[in-house]
């Protein structure tokens, strides 16, 4: 088990006053198991984010060119439109 891990069978100790009475310790053990397997590691979520974000600034920067180049040509019609 690594740092920050944690294992089904830690898990089923550290929460057995929580089990629900109709199901037995392995039973618990085991559901506790299943939820554990499908949490994501702070690594995965931190290369998630870090994706999600460089999608992000990439869209704001793509919309941001639009925008400087909106600008940019309304200013050069205004300028021609005052002479």
């Amino acid at each position: 088990m690594g740092r920050g891990r944690i294992t089904a069978a830690h898990a089923a100790e550290a929460l057995m006053a929580d089990r629900p009475p109709q199901i037995g310790p392995e039973e618990y053990e085991r559901r506790l198991g299943a939820i554990l397997a499908g949490w994501w590691t702070s690594r995965r979520v931190r290369r998630s984010c870090g994706e999600t974000l460089a999608l992000v600034r990439a869209d704001l920067e793509a919309r941001l060119t639009v925008v400087e180049t909106v600008r940019t040509s309304i200013a050069r019609w205004r300028s021609g439109q005052r002479r």
